[in-house]
């Protein structure tokens, strides 16, 4: 299997890639192997991947995603993170809604995103489930 995935490193900003090992490939940039340009921005949180059956289908929507703007990065980010909420636990949605009313009535100074134990795609990377 062939991943196209996005991370979004420490600084707030985003990476697109692909893989044929995902797990390994997330790790990899969280010890300084990944790309140069997540080296300096670790740790990477999973934010969105997709499988494909060929390297050259990843390789594809990888250049598609690059050329994105930010903002339909962060759409499909968004929809993602929807269709895969069913898997997240129950406690870890409210801890997220709750950081989320917090951060929006500025109860709390707002980093790039919320901490890794709210941030719901640290629970996909940290296999909450599996890929």
């Amino acid at each position: 299997m062939n991943y196209t995935y996005i991370v979004r490193c420490s600084d707030g900003t985003l990476y697109t890639g692909w893989t044929n090992d995902l797990k390994k490939r997330i790790k990899d940039h969280n010890e300084g192997r990944g790309a140069k340009y997540t080296r300096a921005r670790r740790p990477v949180v999973l934010a969105y991947y997709e499988e494909f059956d060929t390297k050259e289908e990843a390789m594809s929507r990888e250049w598609a995603i690059k050329h994105m703007t930010r903002r339909k990065k962060e759409e499909i980010i968004r929809k993602f993170i929807g269709v895969n909420l069913g898997m997240i636990s129950h406690g870890a949605v409210q801890a997220v809604k709750e950081y989320r009313i917090r951060g929006i009535c500025g109860q709390q100074k707002r980093s790039a995103y919320p901490p890794d134990s709210l941030f719901p795609y640290s629970i996909i990377y940290t296999g909450e489930y599996d890929l």
